[in-house]
């Protein structure tokens, strides 16, 4: 149901939906009655393959689990539980055959979402800014780290909302599933982290690119980049010296790199743009490709 003042008042703890297959909540606050502070909703959806919650509320309940074992699609957008005082609340989606995963919404409310998954094929991450950099910084760090080990695909929409947090984020572990990343408006030190944490990436999409610095250790290139990058895509390429300082590095250091493509929009889009890219040294031969886009 979208665009009507809807209502939903859950009167038990435990429901089940057993033929439901298909679930698309719109704008509706979900009201537990009476309040339940202490006790657990649990709504189990055995059929369930698609689940998707725009800007809904849980009320008056502590904890909700709710058991998708053929979820295969999971969407959620501003989607938050709150107490009688105000107080977040925590949803557990258990979901084992996960296969895409969707966010949007403020970093602040993953604190109450909780994942339990075994993998998941594709995860995309489209935050919301808010005023307070480090505390949705730290958010955004603990709801990215939930995927690390988990996810083969990741698309991270305005991922600099995480710099504030990189400090902390030393000790996250390894994206070991990890082989396609695609990340928007970042800068290069973030960009050299993030690839430092995913070793085994494949394809790297950059949407744009807005700073690039030497390496204050050159000789320590990812090892994503040396042995395991094989497809990069450039987008909003204008030719700047930052953006021509990674793409260079790139060429110099990955060694099984087979195809580059340059999306450029048509102010920089040229020959002169394709002469010094393509005098850059290799280590591999590649197809490098150029596109003029007039609009994004």
């Amino acid at each position: 149901m979208e665009d009507y003042d809807i209502r939903a008042t859950i009167p038990t703890l435990n429901v089940d939906f057993l033929s439901l297959t298909v679930l698309r909540l719109y704008g509706i606050p979900i009201t537990c009655v009476p309040p339940n502070s202490v006790q657990e909703l649990k709504l189990n959806f055995p059929a369930l393959r698609k689940y998707k919650t725009v800007n809904c509320t849980w009320i008056n309940v502590k904890r909700i689990t709710i058991e998708m074992p053929k979820l295969e699609v999971l969407i959620i957008e501003d989607t938050n539980v709150l107490m009688s005082d105000g107080s977040l609340c925590v949803i557990n989606l258990c979901a084992s055959n996960l296969v895409e995963f969707s966010y949007s919404g403020q970093m602040s409310d993953t604190t109450s979402v909780a994942l339990t998954i075994k993998s998941v094929a594709s995860a995309n991450i489209y935050p919301r800014y808010c005023l307070n950099g480090a505390q949705n910084a730290h958010f955004a760090y603990q709801f990215l780290s939930t995927f690390n080990d988990k996810v083969e695909h990741l698309r991270f929409e305005h991922p600099q909302v995480l710099a504030p947090a990189v400090n902390s984020m030393v000790g996250l572990p390894e994206f070991e599933m990890l082989t396609d990343l695609e990340l928007d408006k970042i800068r290069g030190s973030l960009l050299w982290f993030l690839l430092l944490k995913a070793p085994f990436i494949e394809t790297l999409t950059l949407k744009e690119l807005l700073s690039f610095e030497h390496p204050s250790t050159p000789n320590l290139v990812p090892p994503c980049v040396s042995s395991k990058l094989e497809v990069v895509n450039f987008g909003r390429f204008q030719g700047k010296e930052h953006e021509l300082r990674f793409a260079k590095l790139v060429f110099e250091n990955a060694q099984v790199l087979k195809w580059v493509n340059f999306t450029c929009p048509p102010a920089s889009y040229g020959k002169e743009l394709k002469e010094k890219i393509l005098a850059f040294e290799r280590s591999a031969s590649a197809v490098i490709e150029f596109l003029c886009i007039y609009s994004y």
